[in-house]
């Protein structure tokens, strides 16, 4: 491409730029994009939409033929009135050439005082007839009247008469010797020359598909606003999807350089689903997808605003980290040091922690954690963390910063802003009002322990011994024969197939009838009856659910109960049928004291210690009461699993988005939950030797949280899976399908690594 003193511009900076432009002004401009449709209109003019590079803005490009006849004699005129010989030499760079494989095209120059081309006015983005050519080239007779009387002034000696003028002309052309038959031939060149240049132009432009990369030099100028219309408002694209178009504005294009092109046996629509193999497709083809990518980028950038004005430090720690028995399956990566291999950190947990024994007060990254576990919707096996630590903290200064954090997000993310409001809970209450450690409270529907039930009903129910009765009441309808046919499609289905009848208990389900005896509750009797409705104060069409589960302290173990998850079962099932709206506000609580231990089981064993139990959030987290001095772990009636841990999750829509603990910061005590509780062996209590060290030299108390940067943004982005909200998503099976990972290793790659296949 010819040098030019074009100026390169992203598409905002042209609408700056054209603030600055009157009707008939226009600035040289060099642009980078792709090329969308293009469009015939009037005269031989082209009209193409070049969206830019963000694939976020567009603008109308217009390709305009030459009047060659009328250029060529304007570049003569001006020529010689610069006190040039009476010649026009055509440009040598008259062909096309490559670098790389990069097809340049060279156009029509500028030369000297050019009168502006006809103008073509569009209307969603090309003329409809060609009067809207003619109405919008009137716009530039003023500034052609000034140009051509700048013309006639420059070439004075040409056209006046005056004897003076035709005096040094005559005295010029002897000196040069030039004759009228060589002036003739260079013109002609000329003309041809010019003409060469536009057909590649245009050639080009007519070879361009859809979507493919370009730079144009040419002109910017403003373009009359038509019917109102706004300077920029959405549009939506087939290729690109919904962007910006910015209407007043045009680029007259002179030069176009064209790097790629898109194949045109490739399908590339808003509305086509690829499979992951093509995921830069999908990308490149969903605005959505791209708007999610930016808000992930700029959500990082907010959260870094308010930790940075919090005081922390963004520190980075290694990805390599050792194996140790923190709670999860971790990745090996092997080395090329026979019997010796790194694991993938699952968290920074423990390199956080030594960094507060480093005299760092308060520390954050966005920390890539890996774990090799059982994929589903909200996991993947390798995610994003927002990872934070800091020394000599509570718990409520912790939830401070993070709420501050998930504030700024949803205040300056979302539209309208939203000022969220926490709430806390203790685990127990969570477990006992919603049947689960991380409740979804927009549903209702809480969940009460049963004032009182006839023992032929509970025999109907349950084969438990003096179990721990539970019952709710569910809105479905106010029509009850609505919500009798919705209980029974559901039981009828897949979603229903758990909560079936059980050698042990299954739910016992009524409807709240007024038009039936005792309002349908009469298995209950009289008094039962009376108690249920004082107690959940049902409306015509509830469902009236009954349950019993063993009397437990920690709920056999679980996270959720039959009633909790029959609860969201019901849920999710009533808005596929229309019958319940999902909810549009967001809700936040905070879940605090939990187990500190739970039992362990073959598929899942923890630590690996031989007591039976493992930690339930991670073992450095530290008791909620003060463990006393002595062996009190030997006592008949010391029984771990009553122990509370100072820890608590961050639960948004029913979703856990982030955990955390005050962590122990004394050596001994660590050492006890480790050798003495866990009952860890040797080798595996040594790999923690450098946390325990670090703890040992004067490690202040400190606290910390991770919140899933990913779950966290599909809640805020309202998504269905963390899979929208990241670039490169793993499948249900962890596998890349564009890159074709995890992939199998060849046989001299296993000797490297001193590795072999084992036999099946």
């Amino acid at each position: 491409m010819r040098k030019t003193n074009a100026q390169s511009m992203s598409h905002r900076e042209l609408e700056n730029l054209g603030r600055e432009l009157g009707p008939n002004d226009h600035r040289p401009v060099r642009v980078h994009g792709f090329l969308g449709d293009v469009r015939q209109g009037g005269k031989g003019i082209k009209f193409a939409r070049l969206v830019d590079p963000h694939m976020r803005i567009t603008i109308n490009t217009v390709f305009i033929p030459y009047d060659f006849e009328k250029e060529a004699e304007q570049a003569r005129r001006a020529h010689l009135a610069e006190g040039g010989t009476n010649t026009f030499e055509p440009s040598e760079d008259t062909t096309s050439h490559r670098q790389g494989d990069k097809e340049i095209i060279d156009t029509v120059p500028r030369l000297g005082n050019e009168p502006a081309s006809d103008d073509a006015a569009q209307e969603d983005f090309a003329p409809k007839d060609t009067m809207s050519v003619k109405h919008q080239s009137a716009s530039h007779d003023a500034t052609k009247d000034e140009l051509a009387l700048k013309d006639a002034d420059a070439a004075e000696g040409i056209t006046s008469g005056t004897e003076e003028r035709n005096s040094d002309h005559r005295h010029n052309e002897s000196r040069t010797g030039v004759d009228t038959e060589r002036v003739e031939t260079n013109l002609e060149s000329a003309k041809a020359s010019l003409r060469r240049r536009k057909e590649r132009l245009f050639d080009i432009l007519d070879d361009c598909t859809y979507n493919s990369p370009v730079t144009v030099v040419g002109n910017l100028r403003t373009t009359r606003s038509k019917d109102g219309r706004a300077p920029r408002s959405f549009i939506y694209d087939p290729v690109f999807g919904k962007v910006e178009h910015i209407w007043h504005l045009e680029i007259e294009v002179q030069e176009m350089t064209k790097y790629n092109q898109m194949p045109n046996s490739l399908v590339s629509k808003e509305a086509t689903n690829f499979p992951p193999e093509k995921r830069y497709l999908q990308i490149r083809t969903s605005s959505d997808l791209r708007r999610t990518l930016r808000s992930r980028s700029r959500a990082m950038a907010e959260i870094r605003k308010e930790l940075f004005y919090a005081g922390f430090d963004e520190i980075e720690t290694p990805l390599l980290f050792r194996s140790s028995p923190e709670g999860a399956r971790e990745f090996i990566v092997p080395t090329r040091q026979t019997g010796k291999a790194y694991a993938l950190a699952q968290s920074p947990q423990q390199y956080k922690q030594i960094l507060m024994a480093s005299g760092i007060a308060k520390y954050f990254q966005f920390a890539k954690c890996f774990r090799d576990e059982d994929l589903r919707a909200d996991r993947q096996p390798e995610f994003t963390q927002l990872d934070l630590e800091m020394s000599f903290v509570q718990r409520r200064d912790i939830f401070c910063i993070v709420e501050n954090i998930v504030k700024r997000l949803w205040f300056t993310m979302k539209t309208p802003p939203v000022n969220p409001n926490f709430d806390v809970l203790t685990w127990s209450e969570a477990m006992n009002a919603y049947g689960t450690e991380k409740p979804d409270r927009r549903i209702g529907s809480k969940i009460h322990k049963a004032p009182y039930v006839p023992q032929d009903v509970l025999d109907k129910i349950t084969t438990i011994v003096e179990p721990t009765v539970e019952i709710m009441s569910f809105t479905v309808s106010e029509d009850p024969d609505v919500s009798r046919s919705f209980i029974g499609q559901f039981l009828e289905s897949d979603a229903g197939e758990p909560f079936r009848p059980n050698p042990t208990s299954a739910p016992g389900i009524f409807i709240f009838d007024p038009s039936k005896p005792a309002q349908g509750l009469s298995a209950f009797g009289f008094e039962a009856t009376e108690r249920v409705e004082k107690s959940l104060e049902p409306r015509p069409g509830d469902l009236i659910i009954l349950h019993a589960r063993q009397k437990t302290r920690d709920f056999g173990g679980q996270t959720t109960t039959v009633m909790g998850a029959l609860r969201l079962a019901l849920f999710e099932a009533a808005i596929r049928q229309g019958l319940r709206q999902k909810p549009v506000e967001d809700d936040f609580v905070w879940i605090h004291k939990f187990p500190m231990f739970e039992r362990a089981t073959k598929e899942d064993p923890g630590q690996g210690g031989s007591a039976g139990i493992k930690a339930r959030h991670h073992p450095f987290t530290n008791p909620s009461e003060n463990l006393p001095h002595g062996n009190f772990w030997l006592k008949d009636n010391f029984d771990p699993l009553s122990m509370w841990a100072d820890s608590w999750d961050l639960v948004i829509n029913g979703v856990e988005v982030g955990g955390g603990s005050i962590r122990m910061h004394q050596r001994w005590k660590q050492e006890v939950i480790l050798r003495d509780i866990l009952k860890m062996p040797k080798s595996g209590i040594e790999k923690f030797e450098p946390l325990l060290d670090a703890l040992s030299a004067g490690c202040p108390p400190h606290g910390g949280m991770a919140l899933g940067f990913d779950r966290l943004l599909t809640i805020l982005l309202d998504k269905e899976s963390v899979k929208d909200v990241m670039a490169f998503p793993k499948t249900g099976k962890g596998q890349d399908k564009m890159v074709g990972s995890p992939a199998t290793i060849s046989d001299q790659e296993l000797d490297s690594y001193h590795l072999r296949v084992a036999k099946s």
